[in-house]
């Protein structure tokens, strides 16, 4: 005996087909547009932190241009934070966008450590750090990307370690200059940090992926150093 399809049931079929693959597209859109919408947020929260940050630096050298000095960057925070204008937004002892740490310090222009063997003695906290960790491999890229000396003078470099505990203060204003005398450029590595002065600063982006993926861990501290 013979059975014949009826019509019913091809369109049936049909109709099943049809609306898996309407599904599967439906699925595709669905990841991108997840993926877009992250990077875009990702994107929004890496200007944010950026605007943030050009604001702490300003703030500070200013502030120390006032003072002849850095040395409040060292001292209770709740000192320091009666002597911050009220433009400030938002809280820079706070966890930043990234859920890591704004880190500071005052610091010698000349040399790697603010002990008493940096001459001249009389430049001791003359100089300050800024650094912020949990910076993950692309926000890396976008600030080594950025010319930093347009928002603030007196920078004396850029460091970036994959120790989130840490600030780097390697690069000094002498080690740029003898590094210059003998016409080497930076970003260079030593003393487990990346060390860029402003001179070469903004890296381009081959120079900012070296850099920023250095290390298999995902999180970096970023430090800066201006006087």
């Amino acid at each position: 005996m013979t059975h014949k399809t009826s019509p019913a049931s091809k369109q049936s079929g049909r109709s099943m087909i049809e609306m898996l693959g309407v599904l599967a597209i439906v699925g595709i859109l669905s990841v991108t547009a997840i993926k877009s919408i992250s990077k875009a947020m990702h994107k929004h929260k890496m200007n944010r932190e950026t605007e943030n940050i050009i604001t702490t630096i300003q703030t500070i050298h200013l502030l120390g241009a006032n003072e002849k000095n850095y040395l409040f960057v060292s001292v209770s925070k709740n000192q320091w934070n009666q002597s911050l204008p009220n433009t400030f937004n938002y809280n820079p002892w706070e966890s930043n966008l990234f859920g890591g740490k704004y880190k500071y310090g005052s610091h010698h222009p000349f040399c790697d450590s603010n002990n008493d063997y940096c001459y001249p003695k009389a430049m001791k906290n003359k100089a300050f750090l800024f650094g912020i960790t949990h910076v993950d491999p692309t926000f890396c890229m976008e600030l080594l990307t950025i010319n930093w000396t347009h928002f603030a003078g007196g920078l004396i470099g850029m460091s970036v370690s994959d120790n989130n505990e840490h600030m780097r203060a390697g690069v000094n204003a002498a080690w740029c200059q003898n590094l210059h005398k003998n016409n080497e450029t930076t970003p260079l590595y030593e003393s487990e940090e990346y060390r860029i002065c402003p001179e070469d600063m903004p890296l381009n982006p081959q120079q900012a992926a070296e850099v920023c993926y250095y290390s298999d861990k995902a999180k970096y501290i970023v430090t800066w150093k201006y006087w």
